[in-house]
């Protein structure tokens, strides 16, 4: 599966129509958006004229049948024999259908954006159009748009004048170009990828796209685990991490490792923190090392350069404060033999010494500032280009990268691109970075490639910042929360 364009969409669907009706593809349609909101027992369904229209109207008729309390708000009259058949359907099943002109007054719990798919182009001047997505906005229900939410272009993402600003959004076949851009993100919500009957032939795509993360792809990316086992089955994550006054960001990458399923985590830290370190992470082994006024110094004792060549994977950089690190990376690369992610104040080390990492087995996971300071791309450069500087820094550099945001990519040389299209702000809290890293070193600890636990990871952890979200609110989830769903994702996937 791929991000497509609106071109390979409707091309797919041209091909798809050889071989059923359009009626067959509008009622799968009607199930997976029915699927989507038969939680809620009131629903309002905004229609347009033609085949988002058409969805729209079976879903409101399956609905009824359901039981459910449903209104229809014809947005526009029906254009298609197919809208038009389900619009007098709708009436035969005495659901109640009105004109957009007349604003509705009962609540519903959730309201069904049906109004426009991925042929809209140009901004939006139909005056009901407006209207209709100005209720649909301001109304306190639970929003859902069918495909796209309408108003947005699909190949871009952006806002054409007014735009739903859905709360979830139901996208058929396969997610579309423009969900990629950061615009799309307040615009479509939680984003459901899902099979309606239109098979695509990606092995006709020839323009460069990304992979979206989803639960059946990530499933068999996450390693097996025999029940014929040991703790040394599943690996030794170290992890190079913390300072005098972040002793937090070791002990939660090591906590986030140990959720995400390896066998053993080593924590090197300096001296003054490992006393702290034994008791937040009772089942890790804590190796001290030289330090200078709590932050680490570069010379490495005997027993963690053991246990740096002796890892499976290797993580350095959370909460390791200011410091000659640079050289402590290439110390750690000149040791290791394993992957090694490198993450937080270990990618600002480098920022003037990206030659010590060039073309080894190395993951980088920068946020968009940390980004910027490796790359010498400007901030608004990369949130405009992101996949673009992304991909080229990483080809240039002959690394895999994660590019942290509301739309995370990661890449390998410009190859296995992927893009998790899950955001919430759940994740947007300290710590939450360091957990990311914990579950990816753990990852490649069990034997994924980093280009593979750069991509489960991300989607593990923002899996858990959903699952936190939807029990507690955005509001107030911390990183230990995250840390705490993580095996609560992992099940949900598998």
């Amino acid at each position: 599966m791929l991000f497509l364009s609106v071109d390979m969409i409707k091309e797919a669907e041209k091909r798809a129509m050889e071989n059923v009706s359009a009626m067959h593809l509008i009622e799968n349609a009607a199930k997976v958006s029915f699927d989507e909101i038969k939680e809620f027992n009131s629903v309002r369904v905004y229609c347009g004229k033609g085949q988002n229209g058409s969805d729209g109207y079976a879903t409101a008729i399956l609905l009824k049948k359901h039981g459910k309390r449903v209104e229809i708000v014809q947005v526009m009259e029906p254009s298609t024999d197919e809208c038009k058949f389900l619009a007098r359907k709708a009436i035969d099943e005495e659901i109640p259908v009105i004109p957009t002109v007349s604003f509705p007054t009962e609540k519903f719990d959730c309201s069904l954006d049906a109004i426009f798919g991925i042929g809209m182009k140009g901004t939006v001047t139909d005056e009901n159009v407006i209207r209709a997505i100005e209720m649909i906005n301001s109304s306190d229900s639970y929003i859902v748009s069918c495909d796209v939410p309408s108003g947005m272009d699909s190949d871009t993402g952006k806002a054409m004048g007014v735009c739903v600003k859905a709360d979830k959004t139901v996208t058929f076949t396969a997610p579309k170009k423009g969900m990629l851009s950061n615009e799309s993100v307040d615009l479509c919500g939680e984003i459901i990828i899902a099979e309606v009957g239109i098979p695509v032939d990606y092995n006709s795509i020839t323009q460069s796209t990304c992979v979206p993360l989803t639960d059946k792809l990530v499933k068999t990316i996450l390693p097996a685990r025999s029940r014929y086992s040991h703790k040394g089955t599943f690996g030794t994550a170290v992890i190079v991490a913390g300072s005098q006054t972040m002793s937090g960001a070791a002990a939660m990458a090591a906590q986030a490792a140990l959720k995400s399923g390896c066998g053993l985590v080593k924590i090197i830290a300096p001296a003054p923190i490992c006393g702290v370190l034994n008791i937040l992470v009772k089942e890790a082994i804590i190796i001290s090392v030289p330090h200078q006024n709590g932050v680490m110094l570069p010379e490495l004792t005997e027993d963690a350069l053991y246990s740096i060549r002796t890892a499976g994977s290797l993580l350095v950089g959370c909460g390791i404060g200011k410091g000659n690190h640079a050289q402590l990376i290439e110390n750690i690369l000149n040791c290791a033999s394993c992957p090694v992610i490198i993450d937080a104040d270990g990618i600002n080390a480098l920022a003037r010494r990206t030659d010590i990492i060039k073309n080894k087995n190395v993951l980088l996971t920068p946020h968009v500032k940390e980004f910027s300071r490796i790359s010498g791309y400007s901030v608004p450069e990369i949130e405009s280009r992101r996949i673009e500087v992304a991909d080229k820094f990483a080809q240039n550099m002959g690394v895999n990268l994660l590019l942290k945001g509301a739309r995370t990519v990661v890449t390998y040389g410009g190859r296995n691109k992927y893009v998790s299209h899950i955001s919430t702000s759940a994740l947007a809290k300290a710590g939450s970075g360091d957990v990311l890293a914990g579950i990816i070193v753990s990852l490649a600890s069990q034997g994924l490639s980093l280009t593979d636990s750069a991509a489960a990871g991300c989607y593990i952890h923002a899996r858990a910042g959903l699952i936190c979200e939807k029990e507690i609110g955005a509001y107030g989830v911390t990183a230990d929360d995250i840390i705490n769903k993580i095996p609560v994702a992992i099940k949900e996937i598998k």
